[in-house]
């Protein structure tokens, strides 16, 4: 229906003013933005020249009804940009918050996630792996406490983006190549890890499910990557995973910092030393 509305105004205002009318995008739609953005008109003579033009809306033709049904008609095209826009907006400034926490809905899961164990405020872990030990070795009941030091390999992906890696630590060989150590409870890894290694023992591996509240802090910027709360960083990922760029990318932009996107994140993690 805009298309009419469109070929009407073109046609009304060549006859008005003896030449072309360029096309409302450009001469006629933008200064209505700018104006409703706060901004003055630089393309006052453009107005001016279609200012007395009118569409009847019942016979589709072109009248002299003046300023008021050019307004409306105008009024009606901007809206429909407008709301053109919007439906198509991507949403990649700095939020607080994803959509799906707004509407007040639940992370992406699967079936099987309900057979996880509730490790509290949405956070779910399932023993992947547990290794066997000698009779008598004191790592079979060394289980990881507050205040320990750890390393884990681990793998991260991004449940709300197609299950994307975003981090991984071991090559594609399996071999360790930059595993993460943090102190758990001291803050240095994002809550979810910082929770979902206890109890752990070496040797085992676990799968978390973290909710975006126990997740990476948001917003967050490039630069505060690897700072206390961040861990694991994307960018000190094992080669073979994907440029470090590309990794730190589907976190922030794909995820952390896009509204549209949930930020539930999944993590397969192997605890490899476990010390005081």
């Amino acid at each position: 229906r805009h298309g009419a509305l469109l070929a009407a105004l073109t046609a009304a205002a060549v006859r008005r003013c003896g030449r072309p009318f360029v096309a409302p995008s450009s001469r006629l739609v933008a200064p209505l933005q700018s104006v409703s953005q706060g901004r003055p008109s630089t393309t006052r003579s453009t107005m001016r020249c279609v200012e007395d033009v009118g569409v009847d809306a019942t016979s589709a033709g072109v009248v002299d009804n003046g300023r008021r049904t050019l307004l409306a008609a105008a009024a009606a095209l901007l809206g429909i940009t407008l709301r053109s826009s919007k439906a198509n907006a991507r949403t990649l400034d700095r939020t607080a918050f994803s959509a799906q926490e707004t509407a007040g809905l639940a992370g992406q899961s699967n079936k099987d996630v309900a057979k996880y164990t509730d490790l509290g405020d949405g956070l779910r872990g399932i023993d992947l792996f547990l290794p066997k030990f000698a009779e008598g070795d004191p790592a079979a009941t060394r289980q990881v406490q507050k205040g320990d030091r750890v390393t884990v390999d681990l793998i991260g992906y991004l449940t709300g983006y197609n299950g994307l890696v975003f981090v991984r630590t071991q090559d594609k060989s399996g071999f360790s190549e930059k595993p993460v150590t943090f102190r758990v409870g001291a803050g240095e890894a994002i809550p979810g890890l910082d929770r979902g290694v206890l109890g752990m023992v070496k040797g085992e591996k676990r799968r978390l499910v973290i909710p975006a509240r126990l997740g990476y802090p948001r917003p967050l910027k490039e630069e505060e990557l690897g700072t206390p709360g961040t861990l694991p960083n994307p960018m000190a990922s094992a080669l073979g995973s994907g440029e470090p760029w590309e990794l730190r990318n589907r976190l922030l932009n794909g995820v952390i910092n896009n509204s549209q996107r949930d930020d539930t994140l999944a993590m397969d993690v192997k605890l490899v030393r476990i010390s005081d």
